[in-house]
């Protein structure tokens, strides 16, 4: 991108203009043969730039003025007609596949008669494209704030992959399509959608820089696909089991054990960027978070059987599924260091596909055993009077 290879000669040139040459030389130096891309720089070291070092910067520093104009500039040298690629990466697809999941699993998990094939695609279909709008509405606000981060620097805008502008007119129309699919649901789901999408987009995404509460909003955020998937199997009504309120509050939970360990992974990023983050400005406290809510996992598997949802020996699995994640919690609590992290962040992606697969499976059994139970195999008395 930055550098050309002359053909029978190991000299690079560099296919700049003069000030990007100049914020090129001042900020990287030389290991080796040039790497192709300038967002996986295989053979460059990347010096950072003085006034956006953690140690001497503040919350609120502003970031270097050549590392804004040049961003501006690849971004005002996007394509005029973007691959399909770019969009794509604008809705985050393995998170969105993750939003898709957990609603699906409580459409699954709720004890409702008449479930309908078309009611699910449309289900699936609204909630992919509500959260492929979210995340893409988030990426369109903070492209400068992207480019700062290692971890976000290569998104479509900050490289120049899209246009912002283009970027924003794809966040609203799959936030119409997306709303519009859940309204066809019914419209308690219609109304989570939307609600969704001004949530993560209006509160969560400024709060960011604001306050540490930004991370209890994000939580709601993840919070509510659950409840999108309850609500498109009862109808509506989200009060008459409290299922979808349980199933809920697993993904309100869940999500202080991860992205608290995740933040302290990447502390350094959040808070040259500006962002309020527990992990750098209380890390006791984002360490008490998290075992605080992995231990709120043990009540709330357990009072899915209180529901009727499970049999008591759900009990069994759920509790050895909940005690790892505990330990790791436990163990980032009593040592806050990268590794603990690492190991508590790793921990949580297994947890929760596992826990809700147990339930599931648990939910299916006592199914079967209830169907069982109430439709017992016709006896000879009654196959005597039906022959």
């Amino acid at each position: 991108m930055f550098h050309i290879l002359n053909k029978g000669s190991s000299k690079s040139c560099i296919y700049t203009r003069p000030c990007l040459k100049r914020f090129y030389h001042q900020h990287y130096e030389h290991t080796g043969k040039l790497s192709r891309t300038f967002f996986s720089p295989t053979h460059i070291k990347y010096n950072r730039l003085s006034t956006l070092d953690t140690s001497t910067s503040t919350a609120n520093a502003a970031p270097d003025p050549q590392v804004l104009t040049f961003l501006s500039k690849r971004m005002q040298a996007a394509p005029l007609y973007p691959k399909p690629s770019a969009f794509l990466e604008l809705g985050k697809p393995r998170l969105t596949v993750l939003v898709v999941l957990s609603t699906m699993s409580s459409y699954a998990l709720a004890p409702y008669p008449g479930l309908s094939f078309n009611t699910l695609a449309w289900l699936t279909m609204g909630t992919a494209l509500c959260s492929i709008s979210a995340n893409a509405f988030n990426q369109s606000m903070e492209p400068m704030l992207d480019c700062q981060m290692a971890r976000t620097r290569s998104r479509p805008i900050p490289r120049g992959a899209i246009r912002p502008e283009y970027a924003w007119l794809f966040a609203t129309l799959t936030g119409i399509a997306g709303t519009s699919m859940s309204f066809l649901v019914n419209p308690t789901v219609g109304w989570l959608g939307l609600g969704n999408i001004v949530l993560y987009m209006g509160i969560y995404t400024p709060l960011k820089r604001i306050s540490i509460v930004n991370t209890w909003v994000g939580s709601l955020v993840g919070a509510i696909p659950p409840l999108m998937g309850w609500a498109a199997c009862s109808g509506g009504d989200l009060l008459s089991h409290p299922g979808g309120l349980i199933t809920a509050a697993m993904l309100f939970a869940w999500q202080f054990p991860h992205f608290n360990a995740f933040s302290t992974m990447v502390k350094d990023d959040y808070k040259k960027c500006g962002y309020q983050m527990m992990a750098w400005k209380n890390p006791a406290l984002n360490a008490r978070v998290s075992l605080r809510y992995a231990l709120a996992f043990l009540p709330l598997s357990y009072a899915y059987i209180s529901t009727g949802l499970v049999g008591p020996w759900y009990a069994v699995p759920a509790t050895g599924t909940n005690m790892f994640l505990i330990a790791r919690a436990w163990k980032f609590y009593r040592n806050r260091n990268y590794q603990n992290a690492r190991s508590l962040f790793f921990a949580s992606l297994l947890h929760l596909p596992l826990l809700f697969t147990l339930t599931l499976a648990c939910h299916m059994i006592k199914v079967w055993n209830d169907s069982d139970s109430k439709n017992p195999v016709l006896g000879s008395e009654e196959d005597t009077l039906k022959y």
